[in-house]
């Protein structure tokens, strides 16, 4: 069982999961600042930073970059990335660790542009639902505007 707490305006301030306690602390702003973890042993923190953007800049080890419109260029730590847009904001390109580029192919045509192959997966989009085929299995997963979801084998 896990359970959480919150302070007056939403933010979590505690998780209890498997005797391990998550404790979350914030700045006037609501910005994460930390999170100390106590397993009854030890306890670990890790500290965040935020820029002034609310962007979060670092992690414990990790820290990420940003364009000037916010969006996220490149991550380094634990799990190296990098990430490339094009001129409408779009994410085209992204690395991940030492693995290879992945495009992203988008269809700006549709109106809301919708991205139709994401390196992984192909996204075929229809009227009224959406739908979504991985390619390393033949299974597809649909979900409605209602949010309804079936899922066949």
């Amino acid at each position: 069982m896990t359970t959480y707490t919150h302070d007056p305006v939403g933010n979590r301030t505690t998780r209890v999961r498997l005797g391990t306690t998550d404790t979350y602390s914030y700045d006037q702003a609501d910005s994460i600042q930390s999170i100390s973890t106590n397993d009854g042993h030890r306890t670990t923190t890790v500290t965040y930073v935020v820029n002034n953007d609310g962007n979060m800049v670092a992690r414990g080890h990790d820290y990420f970059l940003y364009d000037q419109a916010n969006r996220m260029t490149k991550s380094a730590g634990r799990q190296p990335s990098k990430y490339a847009y094009n001129g409408d904001g779009l994410r085209v390109q992204s690395n991940v660790g030492n693995g290879p580029y992945t495009t992203h192919v988008w269809d700006v045509g549709a109106g809301l542009p919708l991205l139709l192959f994401d390196g992984n997966r192909k996204y075929v989009y229809e009227q009224p639902a959406w739908h979504t085929r991985w390619m390393a299995t033949a299974s597809w997963r649909s979900t409605t505007p209602t949010g309804s979801a079936a899922c066949e084998r």
